[in-house]
């Protein structure tokens, strides 16, 4: 199943209403996998909202320059 099978899963399966930021693939979502290696799934980094919030803060430490979001 390709890319394009994905995306229209995500614009019409009831079962994904309302699970927004989900990581899809194969026309299902992935879970986090954080073993090492390639494997299915998406590392736990991309797609939960703590990690995406030290990531934001990393981000903005480095350069020395707060975002607005």
């Amino acid at each position: 199943m390709g890319l394009s099978d994905s995306r229209s899963n995500a614009a019409t399966a009831p079962e994904l209403a309302g699970k927004g930021g989900a990581f899809l693939a194969d026309c299902g979502i992935w879970p986090a996998n954080d073993a090492d290696g390639f494997g299915d799934g998406v590392g736990s980094w991309a797609i939960y909202a703590e990690a995406a919030e030290r990531l934001w803060h990393v981000s903005e430490n480095m350069p020395g320059q707060a975002f607005a979001y």
